[in-house]
């Protein structure tokens, strides 16, 4: 039986701190023999590895996993603004690029750091690294080219900034340890982190799992795949995995969730009596985020599958959707409101399923489109209306509280950083989470460009409006009212007619 190859690439170039990737293959190495689906994956060691090596063995192997463990590279600007720890590297390269030094360190024929760029590793795997579904950079500040990889690789680990080598190496031994139990990326990269966290090591900027646009880490199960260049057959013949259908996005990468287990615990209690919950408050609360949030906590509830169905204009195009995966796809000509009708009344038949109908509008919307009674199911519904009668049973989801809009903003920007900026962003924020979590990831964004803990809290003073505000102070007073009309109606698309009428009665 063909097996997954784990490719692991150690680089430690004369001149760079002192490294020990032996040990950390080692234990990889050990975890992977103690797991239970151990025959499928084979671990594969390259040391001393020079560029051209990646190329080579990315056409030789055809790996699953490709993973490099050595030293990354930054500016020189901003690394007099941190301390270098063990798998952080500082070179530089001359003056025609200013020192700049975003990529991974290999080792040239001389033992020297031969750098290769963020740029230079998205075009090799973009060229030999189809087979690969999963990158672990474990090196310091390998975030850019983690993000370069994406263009070709479904889910890249990497280091928003210095990590120490007993950190990387717990990290490693938790996320192969998960993957050997069959168990899916997003729970691995869980398991690496929590790994650093049992060994008492400071999280400093801990590892991020970035993941591809369409790509379902909590789906993803690289064990239960067909290796590269293996027949079809043969994966059939592997024990059969509890992988539930579901598209529910993944919230591995996003920012932490936080603050919301009161509305957590309301849920699960409204589901234990009810077969419907309406998520209801202000936009920009994270509503959506919190139905996701409960249908992953949950996953093992709902063998029927769990689906996201978005309800920006009905019929639900996504609801239609899901005949792709039934014996009875779409027919040429079937309406699309037909098509939503017949996935509903399959929705529950192979086990308890959960529905989230995202930005429902109304009760009439929402009555209109229930799954057929006699099938087993759940549904949560996110609504910014307020208007709904007693009979259904709600969950108001206020702004966030101070402690936990904190632990949000310092998710973003890491330790160092939040101590003098949280203040600005939560007092500007007022508990909305999409403004917490844009004006975070933008301090963040300047923080990585160079600008200094300073300069971002000197820009974060004079930012007193938000971006909406500046933005509506360039309409006409006619085209703010025309605004203020469309704004009572919660779906994305109205007919004209409508906000003609609303105009004449208002004069």
């Amino acid at each position: 039986m063909r097996k997954h190859t784990i490719l692991f690439l150690a680089a430690n170039p004369s001149g760079t701190d002192h490294l020990a990737p032996d040990r950390e293959a080692r234990a990889i190495q050990v975890e992977l023999e103690r797991s239970r689906w151990r025959d499928c994956f084979e671990f594969v060691t390259r040391w001393a590895a020079e560029p051209l090596d990646l190329l080579r063995e990315l056409r030789r192997l055809q790996p699953t996993v490709v993973q490099f463990s050595g030293h990354g590279g930054r500016s020189a600007t901003r690394a007099q603004q941190r301390p270098t720890l063990h798998r952080d590297v500082i070179v530089d390269l001359g003056p025609d690029n200013g020192g700049e030094c975003h990529g991974l360190f290999f080792q040239g024929a001389d033992g020297a750091a031969r750098v290769v760029s963020a740029t230079a590793l998205r075009d090799t795997f973009g060229a030999a690294g189809s087979s690969v579904k999963l990158v672990v950079l474990n090196a310091c500040y390998s975030e850019v080219a983690a993000e370069a990889l994406l263009a070709h690789v479904d889910c890249v680990v990497g280091m928003a900034g210095s990590i120490r080598d007993d950190a990387a190496r717990s990290f490693a031994v938790g996320l192969y340890g998960g993957l050997g139990e069959r168990t899916s990326v997003e729970a691995a990269y869980k398991g690496g982190c929590a790994a650093v966290g049992l060994e008492g090591l400071p999280e400093g900027h801990r590892a991020r799992l970035r993941v591809r646009r369409g790509v379902d880490p909590a789906t993803l199960i690289l064990a239960a795949l067909t290796p590269a260049g293996a027949s079809p057959i043969a994966a059939e013949r592997q024990p059969p995995g509890a992988r539930h259908r579901s598209t529910v996005k993944s919230t591995a990468g996003e920012p932490a969730f936080t603050g919301r287990e009161a509305e957590l615990d309301a849920i699960t209690d409204r589901l234990r009596d009810k077969r419907v919950v309406v998520l209801h408050g202000a936009p920009g609360l994270g509503k959506s985020r919190l139905a996701r949030e409960y249908a992953h906590q949950h996953a093992e509830a709902y063998p029927g599958g769990m689906f996201f169905i978005p309800f920006e204009q009905p019929p639900p195009v996504e609801l239609a959707k899901l005949l792709h995966d039934t014996d009875r796809p779409a027919e040429l000509g079937e309406p699309v409101e037909d098509q939503c009708r017949r996935a509903l009344r399959g929705l529950g038949s192979t086990g308890r399923t959960l529905l989230i109908y995202d930005a429902i509008a109304d009760e009439r919307t929402l009555r209109a489109w229930l799954p057929y009674d006699g099938l087993d199911w759940h549904l949560i519904a996110t609504s910014t209306s307020a208007s709904w009668a007693r009979a259904w049973s709600r969950v108001a989801v206020p702004p966030l509280h101070a402690d936990a809009e904190r632990v949000l903003v310092v998710s973003i920007l890491g330790d160092g950083a939040a101590d003098r900026l949280a203040r600005r962003i939560v007092a500007k924020a007022a508990g909305v989470t999409v403004e917490l979590c844009a004006s975070s990831a933008a301090a963040y964004e300047r923080l990585c460009l160079g600008y200094s803990v300073e300069d971002v809290e000197a820009t974060l003073a004079t930012e007193t409006t938000s971006s909406f505000e500046s933005a509506w102070t360039l309409l006409s007073s006619e085209a703010q009212l025309a605004l203020q009309v469309a704004s009572t109606y919660v779906t994305a698309r109205f007919p004209l007619s409508l906000v003609v009428d609303a105009l004449q009665r208002i004069g």
